[in-house]
């Protein structure tokens, strides 16, 4: 998926101030496939900028740098499909009338149709989905009001709950489950407080420690999530080797335990699992001792 950022600001800021922000988020989103930025100009008007080359790469990023703005659209690419590699593709798309630009991750309903439709209008050049809610968004798109319509806040809010809600029951839910299997101790959401205090402990410790972490005044909560899944990515060969040596097991799995190929498969993910780690540690040893990769 690729990687985009909104920055909005009071007062002007120069655009170049957010690059080192936005070369960390290409890098270690692997998102290095084409960028494009769009950006309010001092008069109101909206402007923008595309280009198939890295932003790192491309020289053009210090006249775009250069200016100032109080909002700021940046999209990083890195396609699901090579075949939308185009200019065409490339985001942020700008409104042919200048009320919006339109960055986009995701799927769509519907496209087939739709595009079918805005390519027999002449409104298609390129591949990607993207494209399709673009030329959508140009014919929906009312002054003054929410493509959405009124409920648009509403509609949003209950979205951004919903992950909220989602994310913050099911992580510390796993995590005190996992826990208590380990060491044979009571656990469930349906048991109460003194029947499972191990349990609902370690839930309510992961839960209030990470909100506590993310509520710290001034971190920089983007290296607190990419050393979040560095680590998750390091113990996943250990996890995965277990896992492995279970489905292998016939007292447990019986008829059901792994076959070759099954086996074969595994092993091979497993292995790549960990050279994929090896590399990691290897990028980061020569960070420490001061050599960039890339």
């Amino acid at each position: 998926m690729c990687e985009h950022f909104v920055a909005r600001a009071d007062e002007p800021f120069r655009i170049d101030e957010l690059w080192p922000f936005a070369e960390r988020l290409e890098r270690f989103g692997i998102a290095g496939f084409g960028w494009g930025a769009a950006w309010r100009r001092p008069d109101g008007r909206l402007d923008s900028y595309r280009d198939m080359r890295a932003l790192r790469d491309d020289p053009s990023r210090e006249a775009v740098g250069a200016n100032e703005t109080t909002s700021l659209l940046v999209h990083l690419r890195r396609p699901s499909k090579l075949s939308t590699l185009t200019m065409a593709d490339t985001q942020p798309f700008p409104d042919p009338r200048g009320r919006f630009v339109f960055s986009h991750n995701g799927d769509l309903r519907d496209v087939r149709s739709w595009r079918a439709r805005f390519r027999a209008e002449g409104r298609i050049h390129g591949r990607a989905d993207t494209e399709v809610g673009q030329r959508w968004l140009e014919d929906a798109w009312s002054p003054g009001e929410p493509v959405a319509g009124r409920l648009a806040e509403a509609l949003f809010a209950v979205g951004l709950f919903g992950a909220s809600v989602l994310a913050a029951t099911i992580m510390p839910l796993s995590t005190a489950f996992v826990i208590c299997e380990a060491f044979g101790w009571e656990s469930g959401v349906d048991k109460r407080f003194s029947d499972a205090r191990a349990f609902f402990s370690i839930y309510t410790f992961v839960l209030a420690g990470g909100a506590l972490v993310v509520l710290i005044p001034g971190l920089d909560l983007l290296p607190v999530i990419i050393a979040s899944q560095n680590l998750q990515g390091l113990l996943l060969p250990v996890v995965l080797v277990f896992m492995v040596l279970l489905v292998n097991d016939a007292r447990l799995m019986g008829a059901h335990r792994n076959g070759r190929v099954g086996n074969l498969l595994a092993w091979s993910a497993i292995g790549l699992v960990i050279v994929l780690d090896v590399v990691l540690l290897g990028v980061v040893a020569l960070g420490l001792v001061g050599i960039d990769v890339g």
